[in-house]
């Protein structure tokens, strides 16, 4: 958080990134969503927060939902996750995701 290790997740659509912060136009990363910026989004998992979640990582966001309007059914697009964890050795990144509906 805050540093130049800024893990980041993105879902694509035909090349357009609809992974964002709801209501602005911030990708999902690390030092876009934690306990300082858009705290809304964020949940704690550490002190007194500890396994909440059952799960390791320190922290995690809310479930974020992208969508798209304009699609129609019978075209095809393009559909990618990324998930970019810049330094290995200071910590781990994972997403958790729902089915497309």
């Amino acid at each position: 958080m805050g540093s130049q290790f800024n893990d980041r997740f993105r879902l694509t659509l035909n090349g357009e990134n609809l992974a964002l912060i709801p209501g602005t136009s911030a990708n999902v990363e690390i030092n876009s969503v934690n306990q300082i910026s858009n705290t809304a989004f964020y949940r704690s998992n550490v002190g007194s927060a500890l396994n909440n979640f059952n799960t390791q990582y320190d922290g995690l966001t809310t479930l974020l939902t992208a969508s798209k309007g304009d699609l129609v059914v019978g075209n095809t697009y393009n559909v990618e996750f990324m998930v970019t964890d810049v330094a290995i050795n200071l910590g781990i990144q994972g997403s958790l995701l729902e089915p497309i509906q």
